[in-house]
């Protein structure tokens, strides 16, 4: 079995669930502008990529800079009320500290945002740290986003991994190099995942720790 030494791990749709405070935030956004409100599966199915590229998805003809800010200007209102911890995070997070692995975050959430969400949520007991966006100029799937987080946790390619819930997390981890894990609890079903990966996929966070890093549940 692979040794690793860093696990990098996606936030939304993989450690938690946020989805309800983000398609609330969007709907925000909409009725601010008179356009017309996303669904949540929409919306769920459409982000990955931070707010702004979301935001050009939904509403192609606004200006994605503009939605942004109106998104960001409510999710600070509910983002510590409609947020969940997804099933097996605690325990992975838990079970590969205490062998020794460095966990950490690397989303396409805002670095600041993340921090105060895991922070919340008391999952940062577990993480050596978190990178998100606006704490370089890149994001997922940019390969120079995943150097980057490499380079600043002294993480080598060949002794590091990445786990997420969408391709855009996959094309973050091969892009370098590096191994992926995903899990259909988030965008992404497990059907689709399979449809579209390469890397392997589980249907939730206990089946990546017994089958990956061979932990006891």
């Amino acid at each position: 079995m692979r040794r690793f030494h860093h696990v990098f791990f996606d936030l939304d749709g993989t450690l938690i669930d946020h989805f309800d405070a983000i398609h609330q935030s969007f709907v925000h956004a909409a009725q601010q502008l008179d356009l017309e409100p996303p669904s949540y599966d929409k919306v769920v199915a459409t982000v990955g990529g931070s707010v702004p590229v979301t935001a050009s998805r939904l509403f192609p003809k606004s200006n994605p800079e503009t939605v942004a800010t109106l998104f960001e200007s409510h999710f600070d209102t509910v983002m510590y009320d409609a947020v969940e911890i997804n099933h097996g995070s605690e325990w992975l997070l838990q079970s590969l500290q205490e062998i020794g692995i460095r966990c950490i975050v690397f989303t396409n959430k805002r670095g600041d945002k993340a921090r105060a969400i895991c922070e919340h949520l008391g999952l940062s007991r577990w993480l050596t740290g978190i990178v998100g966006t606006g704490d370089t100029p890149w994001r997922k799937p940019e390969p120079e986003f995943t150097r980057h987080a490499l380079r600043q946790f002294s993480a080598q390619v060949e002794s590091s991994c990445l786990i997420g819930d969408s391709p855009f997390d996959e094309q973050a981890a091969l892009c370098v190099g590096m191994p992926c894990f995903l899990v259909a609890t988030g965008s992404h079903s497990f059907k689709h995942l399979c449809s579209e990966a390469q890397s392997p996929v589980y249907p939730e966070l206990h089946s990546i720790g017994r089958k990956v890093f061979d932990l006891a549940t």
